[in-house]
């Protein structure tokens, strides 16, 4: 199984994901020690991708916060400011 069958697999299993944003000092190649994302769906299993941020945590050694939005609450909520970097990761 390949890299791009796993990220199948975990987006398969998350529901409806339309994309995902990577943001804060990440995005914009300082490593803080936080890693900051967006899941932007219908329908998202939060259960599930607890369970996955959670691994992630203890494999690589960094907090991980994360946000799921709507593509309504993406769109009508998500503000960022002019110095915060944003990059889209992924996008169905």
């Amino acid at each position: 199984m390949g890299i791009d069958q796993v990220i199948e697999n975990v987006v398969h299993k998350l529901g409806d994901l339309d994309r995902v944003f990577l943001c804060g000092d990440y995005a914009s190649g300082r490593a803080n020690g936080t890693i900051d994302f967006i899941f932007v769906g219908e329908n998202l299993d939060s259960d599930y991708l607890y369970r996955l941020v959670t691994k992630a945590e203890k494999l690589i050694s960094r907090k991980v916060i994360y946000k799921l939005m709507s593509e309504k609450e993406f769109n009508e909520h998500a503000t960022f400011s002019g110095n915060e970097s944003v990059l889209l990761l992924w996008e169905a």
